[in-house]
Formats: C-alpha cells, sequence, structure tokens
C-alpha cells in the first residue's frame, strides 16, 4: 500500500476523478445518475471479483460476503480521499484503507497469510 499511498500524494490536489465527478454531478439535474452508478458498479465490481476470486482460491472464508466487503473498500477509498484532499494531508485515506484491509483480512483462511498485502 506505500507504493500505492505515495502516489496519490502527488494527486492529492486533484482529488478522486471519479469521486469528484460524482460530487458535481448529484448537485445538478443532468440526467445522468444512471450513468454515474453505473461507473462505480464497475469500479465496485472489481473488488467483488477479486474477493470471490480469493474465496474459490480459499484464502477467504466463504462466510465472507463479497458484495459488502467491495462496498467497504470503495467507501473507505472515496471517503478517506475527501478527508485528505480536504485535510491536505494523506494520513485520512491510509487510516481508512489500512482499516478496511485489516477487516478484510478477519476473513483470511489461515491467519499466515494476507490476503492484502498492507506496507
Amino acid at each position: 500500500m506505500g507504493g500505492f499511498l505515495h502516489r496519490l500524494r502527488a494527486r492529492l490536489q486533484e482529488g478522486c476523478s471519479l469521486g469528484s465527478l460524482a460530487s458535481e454531478i448529484i448537485k445538478t439535474d443532468l440526467d445522468v445518475h444512471e450513468q454515474l452508478a453505473a461507473a462505480f458498479d464497475q469500479w465496485r465490481n472489481i473488488f467483488r471479483d477479486g474477493i470471490e476470486r480469493m474465496q474459490q482460491l480459499g484464502r477467504i472464508s466463504a462466510d465472507a460476503d463479497p458484495t459488502q466487503l467491495a462496498n467497504l473498500l470503495l467507501a473507505a477509498y472515496q471517503g478517506g480521499m475527501l478527508l485528505a484532499q480536504v485535510a491536505q494531508d494523506i494520513t485520512p485515506l491510509k487510516d481508512a484503507l489500512q482499516t478496511a484491509i485489516d477487516y478484510v483480512q478477519t476473513f483470511a483462511t489461515s491467519p499466515d497469510t494476507g490476503i492484502l498485502q498492507a506496507q
């Protein structure tokens, strides 16, 4: 996660392009809400598909809800990015993502193997 956060520090002024777009569009009467929802669905599906794949490989318990965990990861990123952007400090994003990753790892089938490598 360290390399990811390092790259985000440089883009902190911009924030998340999709989140920024959503924030502006939600305030308008433009009829693009469905397209915006579809864009977030695509992103959520990437997380969900990865979690489902980890379940298939036996790395995450079958008790884990991939959609719920995908929502958590997406919300942690979006909320953390907004707070980091406001504070001009990457710490809120780092904390949100680390906490989300820590929770996802509670579903790991082997405590010795981190399912997501956080650095």
